[in-house]
């Protein structure tokens, strides 16, 4: 027999030792303490873990890893699936392990907001009470971290306010450096990277199909090129947010484009009539409420027809017209304030052939959404009625195109509105507009419909 043929069983075997060998899992308790030892050391977290296990080529395995601790603001929560350090083979043949790349796997953060302590959290620790255990030297440069399907929760520890959900979080930090000294883990760690989230959910809307990336440094992390949608549209943003502590501080510009006012104001579907709208925000604010953003804004609106919203079915009763919905109006820009957790509308026209509605006031942005809007209504006067006015006081507030103001206020919820003409409204029209002789003349009419 040839010595090939004599080689080639030995080799097979070898290579069928070596792959075994490179897939093995070794319990190595010693050195994934000195692995937590240095983490710990770089980042102020002490971790928890059920156990480790060291493979050749996947790396050094924590699986059931656990931490929690009080940050300025309130305190969190961390468990993970599994924390995988990815280290270079060679290096790890030479008795040495190069940490090369961190990947943690389905991550579950909580967020708690309010100043009560965790029971049983543990502090940032700079790795000195951590027992290194020994084992071959330990070479930690990372040169990357990814968190594979993450999930958040922030929450208010009054209960007070609904939580806000991330799932489907996915990060990849690069260039990583780490201050031991900083106050958190935070404020000290430094990187960029890529980010993308699958679904956000807020307490009245949800975003999804996040897209960015981001730079951290000093607790503040400063993005670009970030995108996402949601039921109103997709959008475009660029933000910075102080991500030391919670709850978070942040500025924003956003873009929409489109926007869907159809969507947003509640009539999507075929009773839809709004043209696609385009919208430019910049404020700042804390938190995830709408309560905490201030900002200004302005929406431009193609050109579309009115659509059937219960606020117009109102104002077309208010005029005595069975419906206004469906006519065609021209294209206008509409530019707002938010603070206090209301949207502020600057006086805006929305103009058609044989309409004209101007608006300004205020809308809530709770749940409720509460309505204090001022509203008018020109029309030509011939078939205008209002309920309670007579036809004479009508024809002397008629202009000399024959065209009619009424003016209305719109209170109540974006759910159930109520839209009133303006009684006081329409009696200070009159007594700028009318003569003596026809304020005497119709001085009864008035006097019986807005002097009680």
């Amino acid at each position: 027999m040839s010595r090939g043929r004599l080689l080639a069983p030995v080799a097979a075997m070898v290579a069928v030792a070596l792959g075994v060998l490179a897939l093995w899992q070794f319990d190595s308790p010693r050195l994934g303490s000195a692995v937590l030892a240095k983490a710990s050391e770089a980042t102020g977290v002490r971790l928890e873990v059920d156990g480790f296990a060291l493979g050749l080529l996947s790396g050094l395995a924590l699986d059931g890893a656990s931490a929690s601790a009080s940050i300025p603001g309130g305190h969190y929560e961390l468990a993970l699936e599994r924390l995988l350090f990815e280290h270079r083979l060679l290096p790890l043949l030479r008795g040495t392990v190069a940490i090369d790349q961190v990947v943690v796997e389905r991550p579950r953060l909580r967020l708690v907001v309010g100043s009560g302590e965790t029971p049983g959290a543990g502090d940032a620790v700079d790795g000195s009470d951590v027992e290194s255990g020994g084992g071959p030297p330990l070479t930690f440069e990372v040169r990357e971290i990814r968190i594979v399907e993450g999930s958040v929760e922030l929450r208010d520890e009054s209960g007070e306010l609904a939580p806000t959900l991330v799932e489907g979080l996915g990060l990849t930090l690069r260039k990583l450096s780490a201050d031991p000294g900083a106050p958190s883990p935070m404020q000290g760690a430094q990187g960029e990277g890529e980010l993308s989230v699958g679904r956000i959910a807020l307490e009245s809307t949800e975003v999804r199909d996040v897209r960015g990336a981001f730079s951290l440094s000093g607790g503040r992390l400063e993005t670009r090129d970030v995108t996402f949608s949601t039921p109103e549209g997709r959008f475009e943003a660029v933000f910075s947010m102080d991500v030391a502590g919670i709850p978070p501080s942040y500025e924003l510009e956003l873009r929409g484009r489109p926007l869907d006012l159809n969507v947003a104001t509640g009539v999507p579907g075929q009773d839809g009539g709004f043209g696609p709208a385009q919208l430019d925000l910049a404020g700042h604010g804390t938190g995830t409420e709408s309560r905490g953003l201030v900002a200004t804004g302005r929406v431009t609106l193609a050109a579309g027809k009115l659509p059937s919203h219960p606020v117009l079915a109102g104002v077309a009763r208010g005029i005595g017209r069975a419906a206004i919905a469906g006519a065609p109006y021209e294209a206008t820009e509409v530019r707002f304030r938010i603070s206090e957790d209301r949207l502020v509308l600057e006086p805006f026209a929305l103009v058609s052939p044989d309409l004209a509605l101007r608006v300004g006031g205020r809308v809530g942005l709770d749940p409720e959404g509460a309505l204090d809007l001022e509203l008018a209504v020109d029309v030509p006067r011939e078939g205008v009625v209002v309920e309670g006015v007579g036809g004479d006081v009508l024809d002397a507030l008629t202009d000399e195109r024959g065209w009619l103001s009424v003016p209305m206020r719109v209170t109540g919820t974006s759910e159930s509105p109520s839209v009133r003409p303006d009684a006081g409204a329409l009696a200070a029209q009159a007594r700028r507009g009318l003569g003596r002789s026809l304020k005497q003349k119709v001085g009864g009419k008035l006097k019986g419909l807005f002097g009680r």
